[in-house]
């Protein structure tokens, strides 16, 4: 696989003597993984499908050969699992979330972690966010695919929702949009559309994005960021920027499970990255940011602040099923 000269200038130094087990990946293809839908299904379905596949230990998946097609197998069109890489449940995987929980998911199409979320709260509520319409009608038939309840699918700007949804959330997931450079080995048009300055214009959106989540959750809850790249200036750097302006902020741990598949952040110990030559998988970083004070209301306080905007079909929706 022919890669960017300078991205892999990056790398070097970046990784420093691991560069030579991180560079051989890509003579490999990618990773790809089987996640279980758990509001549907569990282990029993790898099996009826005739297949023996490996665990992915820290989620309620299994490892999945590139030469393996199901996406027509009638288990998937009844929403008994979703195809997901590896890495990408990463995020989701390194915090715990309460059955209960009101959870964001701020740039969720296609759906891969507005699923995984919502098989972590059945008895809360999620919504998820895709400001581009077309990516959002995607989304919104993953969700009916698998059988989600309680999602609501918005298609609104970062700075609508911090607008009118502001301090009304346990957590708040941003996959924020990225350079994709953990991506490289999985699709090609990554490579096409990469150049060494999109990096830094990446990271002034991504801290724009994050400045709407910091609206939106509640005293005493995380933002969750990520992305699916490698660069130091839209991982590392947008986090210390984000916690340099905003002092009612920390970094927190992430849970103990991924530990083994990611390494510490650069200059930031308590993110985590996942590398190919770590860990089965493309690339993937993640930080937890948690707001400091003490959590208050819960699912009241999302159903008084959509009502106050009038909108009668997501109220009618939270009063029936919350």
């Amino acid at each position: 696989m022919e890669l960017p000269f300078d991205f892999k200038e990056q790398m070097k130094v970046l990784l420093k003597d691991e560069y030579d087990k991180f560079i051989m990946q890509y003579d490999l293809p990618p990773t790809k993984g089987l996640r279980l839908n758990t509001l549907r299904a569990g282990d029993d379905v790898v099996n009826l499908m005739g297949l023996s596949l490996e665990k992915i230990p820290y989620e309620d998946a299994f490892y999945l050969d590139n030469n393996i097609k199901l996406g027509n197998h009638p288990f998937h069109q009844a929403g008994l699992f979703y195809i997901q890489e590896p890495s990408a449940m990463i995020p989701v995987a390194s915090i715990n979330m309460p059955d209960d929980a009101i959870v964001l998911d701020m740039c969720s199409a296609p759906g891969g972690k507005s699923s995984q979320i919502a098989a972590r709260i059945p008895n809360g509520i999620l919504v998820s966010n895709e400001v581009v319409p077309d990516r959002a009608r995607i989304l919104t038939e993953n969700i009916s695919r698998l059988g989600i309840k309680n999602s609501i699918v918005t298609s609104n700007h970062p700075t609508t929702l911090a607008k009118t949804m502001s301090n009304v959330f346990d957590f708040v997931v941003v996959d924020a949009p990225c350079s994709g450079e953990g991506m490289f080995r999985k699709e090609q048009v990554a490579i096409n559309e990469w150049y060494k300055e999109l990096t830094s214009n990446n990271a002034v959106r991504q801290l724009e994005i994050l400045e709407s989540a910091k609206q939106c959750v509640k005293d005493g809850g995380c933002i969750v960021y990520s992305t699916c790249t490698f660069n130091l200036a839209e991982n590392e750097g947008v986090v210390k920027a984000f916690l340099s302006q905003n002092e009612d902020f920390e970094i927190l741990n992430v849970d103990e499970r991924i530990l083994p598949y990611t390494t510490a952040g650069v200059g930031v110990d308590k993110a985590r990255r996942f590398y190919p030559h770590i860990a089965k998988g493309e690339g993937q970083f993640v930080a937890i940011l948690h707001k400091k004070g003490e959590s208050t209301q819960r699912a009241k306080s999302l159903k008084s602040k959509i009502n106050q905007s009038d909108n009668k079909i997501i109220s009618d929706f939270l009063n029936k099923y919350t």
